[in-house]
């Protein structure tokens, strides 16, 4: 049975989608991507396995040394 439902991708610098994991629910997911945001910040996709739909857009700017990143913006595209 497989409970991960839905993979965070990472846009690299050629706007290729790269795959960092997968998590079982939107919230872990959106959770995730903006843990590893504060590490690395770029344009991240949450993809819904279930539906082969992007179901959340991030994008983070590179911080000032020491400061925390945070989203630019997130695009929901569902309707949950």
């Amino acid at each position: 049975m497989q409970t991960s439902s839905y993979d965070i991708l990472r846009m690299d610098a050629r706007r290729h989608a790269v795959w960092i994991e997968s998590v079982s629910g939107l919230d872990v997911a959106k959770a995730r991507v903006l843990h590893l945001a504060e590490r690395f910040p770029a344009d991240y996709v949450i993809f819904h396995r279930a539906t082969v739909n992007v179901v959340a857009k991030f994008h983070f700017k590179h911080p000032v040394v020491g400061f925390v990143a945070s989203p630019i913006a997130e695009e929901s595209l569902s309707g949950s």
